[in-house]
């Protein structure tokens, strides 16, 4: 379950990429909606990821394997 998803969660860029960097920077700057819009998702995804959740998952991924 991957946390950052592109353009749903994060704008992604290639590693040491510096152009695309600014470019993905750039853009946040200037669209109020995406950035709103990322926010939102990102909280949205960053709560299943708490500690009370995974342990939850994990106990009933260990219990179907038993």
């Amino acid at each position: 379950h991957e946390f950052a998803i592109h353009e749903q969660t994060a704008l992604l860029v290639p590693p040491n990429d510096i152009p695309a960097l600014r470019a993905a920077a750039l853009r946040l700057l200037a669209d109020t909606d995406l950035r709103a819009r990322l926010a939102q998702q990102g909280a949205a995804a960053a709560a299943a990821f708490t500690y009370d959740r995974r342990a939850a998952g994990l106990a009933e991924f260990l219990q179907g394997a038993l």
